[in-house]
């Protein structure tokens, strides 16, 4: 059993395999039957044991970063466990980003072994030229490739248990984010021992027992899925039902071959799934599924409950901490703006005035702030970026919100410059950045756009060197091919003088008013 000054993620998957090592820790569920995959927490445990023993071999010392450039699949969470047993931090990369991108973020974590899938070899040979450095394993022999059969050694197959020196405060992953204040992502630690903490409380609050099939459909690179989604299932020793990417038109037959009951997802994924046409894939899979996770989901609520018939829960949280959860009662608010619900035990939230750091009065706007040591700990590598967000023990989130008399949280905006699409966290200086090299743009300015599916889509506004020859938004997305990947090109255009921009004194554009003047056209309160 797992003791309590001990609790480690890591103690709760290797306390399952040796007590229920024939209980399903994974359903992998592929785009066809015949892809389907199912792993029992034992024989998860044997398999990450050999990783782990492949790490050794190849270097990796506790307190270590390895990379992995993996999408959705078995492979990934067993390494996630790899590198767990012998105190390693995973720093979890996005494989959608470009090369540049991919070989900052591996200086950036001093990583000396990359992870690569084997569809993802060329890029990993690329990177390889980028920084000499780094070592390249994969799970199957590529040129140039580290084979992780042959790197396990004589003990293949037998388990391995986790490093006993291994402490609460270490590492247990690397979440990479969108850059807030510059356009360059930021790299948010997480101790085991935080995630941990902040997660046992949804656990209890959902009801969830090992009786559950969770099921992600999100990449496990973000934090939603990774540090809420599979530490929940662990936690409680349930079964992970896992799909490589979602698919609109597969998800309700995946989730019925996966037998799940929760769905953990975002809210993008929900109104998605609403849009569709019902199904007997959807009948079939409504069975079993009894509640719906989905973060900016709660404005659907009275959509899923009558279509579904299930409970759906919303709340506010980020990669660096866990935060609120909502009960039934924040859907019947009259507010505004949407209820994202009371702190979770364990989790201390306040709103304070961003100027002047007093706590605000009840349904005063201010910034949410989170008690430090609750969630991250720190940004990795940016020492400066860390002092800025952490002041006197409370992590500055940037996002503007109220409580009211009852301690329940609305959200109403972001501070920082982000926008969320579909769940990723955009830059938009970064963005500018790209479409200012356009030879025909004379100022870019970007700003979220509210999206009915997406929460947020990429709108930019764009002055023109020359008015006559205004690029159109075809052109302005192809141009951007060439600088960032798909998901962050521009999905609205303004093309607009200079003066037409509010500005301050200085010449600053007012972001504000062009978000607010978005809002409005969309018919949301601004």
């Amino acid at each position: 059993m797992v003791t309590p000054d001990r609790d480690l993620l890591i103690d709760h998957f290797e306390s399952r395999a040796r007590e229920a090592p024939d209980w399903a820790f994974l359903r992998f569920v592929g785009e066809t039957p015949g892809e389907d995959v199912e792993l029992t927490y034992g024989a998860a445990d044997l398999q990450a044991s050999d990783y782990a023993r492949a790490l050794l071999t190849a270097g990796a010392q506790r307190g270590d970063r390895v990379g992995l450039l993996m999408r959705n699949s078995p492979d990934w969470l067993l390494w996630y466990f790899a590198c767990q047993k012998i105190g390693v931090g995973l720093c979890a990369l996005n494989p959608d980003l470009l090369e540049q991108e991919l070989s900052d973020l591996i200086q950036r974590g001093a990583l000396a072994i990359l992870i690569a899938a084997p569809e993802l070899y060329p890029m990993a040979r690329l990177l390889k030229d980028a920084v000499p450095t780094v070592r390249i394993l994969g799970v199957e022999l590529g040129d140039e490739v580290e084979s992780v059969a042959a790197l396990a050694g004589v003990d293949a197959g037998q388990a391995l248990s986790r490093d006993s020196d291994i402490r609460p405060t270490d590492t247990l992953s690397v979440v990479f984010t969108s850059g807030t204040t510059s356009a360059r992502s930021k790299g948010v630690i997480e101790p085991i021992g935080s995630i941990v903490r902040g997660v046992r409380a949804y656990q209890t609050q959902l009801r969830f027992t090992q009786q559950d099939l969770l099921m992600l459909v999100t990449p496990l690179f973000h934090a939603a899925a990774l540090n809420w989604g599979v530490t929940l299932a662990v936690l409680a020793g349930a079964t992970i039902v896992l799909a490589p990417r979602f698919s609109a038109s597969r998800f309700w037959a995946q989730a019925a071959r996966g037998g799940c009951t929760v769905l953990w997802t975002m809210g993008a994924v929900v109104q998605i799934l609403l849009l569709q046409a019902p199904s007997a894939a959807e009948r079939a899979a409504l069975a079993r599924l009894r509640l719906v996770f989905g973060v900016g989901a709660g404005a659907r609520h009275h959509q899923a409950r009558e279509r579904w018939q299930v409970e759906l829960v919303d709340g506010y949280g980020s990669s660096e901490t866990p935060g609120t959860l909502t009960d039934s009662s924040c859907f019947e608010q009259p507010d505004p703006f949407p209820c994202v619900g009371r702190p979770v035990a364990g989790v201390e939230l306040r709103i304070v005035d961003p100027e002047s750091g007093a706590e605000c009065a009840p349904r005063q706007r201010g910034e949410i702030v989170a008690r430090f040591g609750q969630g991250f700990g720190g940004y990795l590598g940016d020492a400066q970026a860390t002092r800025e967000a952490v002041r006197d023990g409370w992590f500055h989130t940037g996002d503007l919100a109220y409580v009211d008399d009852d301690g329940r949280f609305y959200f109403v905006d972001r501070l920082k410059d982000i926008i969320r699409r579909g769940g990723e966290n955009l830059s938009a200086r970064e963005i500018e950045q790209a479409i200012a090299r356009h030879p025909a743009v004379a100022e870019a300015t970007v700003v979220p756009k509210p999206h009915p599916v997406l929460g947020e889509v990429v709108a930019a506004f764009v002055v023109p060197r020359d008015s006559s020859v205004a690029p159109s938004l075809p052109e302005l997305r192809s141009f951007c091919a060439a600088h960032l990947p798909a998901f962050k090109w521009p999905e609205a255009l303004q093309v607009v003088a200079m003066d037409d921009l509010p500005r301050t004194p200085t010449g600053r554009v007012r972001k504000f008013m062009l978000k607010q003047r978005l809002r409005a056209e969309a018919g949301l309160p601004t």
